[in-house]
């Protein structure tokens, strides 16, 4: 029994644990101290507490085998959807957003526990759609991704939201979801998050902003530029569809419905992203300061 189970261990996942776990608590550590000297927390005791809880519960996982989660994938996944709802009523409330659960002084974090039990549904999912159109694969993905990621960014948090998107676009890869469907979702992501942080960028710049940015930050002259790009792109997919136009129309259509979406919802990001800089770590605004 023990040689079977050393012998599939992996050792060197273990050796990056630990490494990385260090590393952490020693700059934690390191940051107790204020710039005279002076002791201001004992955080990093925490950081060694959890890191040593962590060790144990990886012994104690890989003794059995994690192919058999597989068959209770979907209720762990309604069981995640259920505990990040209750979080957003009821959790503690740190730095502005609602997405911790604990007593005292300890607490956790269940969307950071709830990527886990994502990627164990994801993969049962994309398993059992083999045979499923890829179109269909990948809409099916995007909701499924879609529903712990929107109840996390109402919390609100962003950065953990995030990293939703990375995930399901390398399993999505690997399953063979068509890759122009993933590009274009991580063009769209990228496109969104420029044109979100820009004209949050330009209220911090004091001279005077590029053009653009004006247009980004203008409502009206936003509504007639997703009116314009949108126009290109149902044009482009009419020729293409109805007058057999050349494949470079395909190619029109799919740039410009990108940027259209990304334009929309940039929109909603925009106005999130200024609530943030504009909110102290307390959830207080700075403009009632």
């Amino acid at each position: 029994m023990k040689s079977k189970f050393f012998a599939r261990f992996d050792f060197i996942i273990l050796l990056c644990v630990l490494f990385l776990s260090t590393f952490g608590i020693l700059f934690v550590y390191s940051a107790r101290f204020t710039s005279k000297g002076l002791i201001n927390s004992t955080q990093y005791i925490k950081q060694i507490i959890w890191a040593g809880v962590g060790l144990v519960l990886i012994f104690f996982i890989c003794l059995g085998d994690y192919k058999r989660v597989r068959r209770y994938s979907h209720y762990l996944f309604i069981f995640l959807l259920a505990v990040l709802v209750f979080t957003r009523l009821f959790g503690r409330k740190v730095n502005g957003a609602r997405s911790w659960l604990g007593i005292g002084g300890f607490g956790i974090q269940p969307s950071e526990f709830g990527k886990i039990l994502f990627i164990f549904y994801m993969a049962r999912f994309l398993e059992e759609s083999k045979n499923m159109d890829g179109f269909l694969r990948f809409v099916f993905g995007n909701l499924i991704m879609f529903l712990p990621m929107g109840l996390i960014l109402i919390q609100p948090d962003l950065g953990t939201a995030s990293v939703y998107f990375p995930i399901f676009l390398l399993m999505g890869f690997m399953a063979g979801i068509p890759v122009r469907y993933l590009l274009f979702e991580l063009s769209f992501l990228l496109i969104t998050i420029i044109l979100s942080v820009l004209p949050v960028y330009n209220q911090f710049i004091p001279e005077t902003p590029h053009p653009f940015l004006l247009v980004l930050s203008n409502f009206r002259l936003r509504l007639i530029l997703i009116f314009v790009t949108g126009m290109i792109a149902a044009m482009s997919a009419w020729v293409r569809r109805f007058l057999h136009g050349k494949k470079y129309f395909y190619w029109i259509t799919y740039i410009f419905l990108c940027i259209t979406g990304s334009l929309i919802l940039s929109m909603f990001m925009q106005k999130f992203l200024t609530g943030i800089t504009n909110t102290y770590p307390d959830g207080t605004s700075k403009a009632q300061a």
